[in-house]
């Protein structure tokens, strides 16, 4: 999603330049208009892309590894009460 976005802005800012007429920098670089155009293009078509597919993908989600994880944490939860409960014990037979 990160670069999803990335792809956007470079997008955005090519075709800031391009609009207020500043494209004329990138040819300086070498890059000529007719170029800058099909790359605000191309970068801004994986862009968005690149943020459907990964909104798609995190709403769509995996319910068994939900699962995992809630009884990972469950497992957790037990092992502080635990150790809580051992130390707890532990100071008391220590007196």
């Amino acid at each position: 999603m990160g670069a999803g976005a990335f792809f956007i802005l470079l997008a955005a800012g090519a075709a800031y330049d391009l609009l207020k007429g500043n494209a004329g920098v990138w040819g300086d670089v070498g890059i000529p208009p007719e170029i800058l155009q099909w790359g605000a293009l191309i970068l801004g078509a994986a862009g968005v892309r690149l943020l459907v597919g990964g909104i798609t993908s995190r709403r769509r989600g995996d319910p068994a590894r939900e699962t995992e994880l809630a009884d990972l944490e469950q497992q957790y939860a037990d092992l502080l009460e635990h150790k809580k409960s051992m130390d707890s014990a532990a100071q008391n037979g220590g007196r």
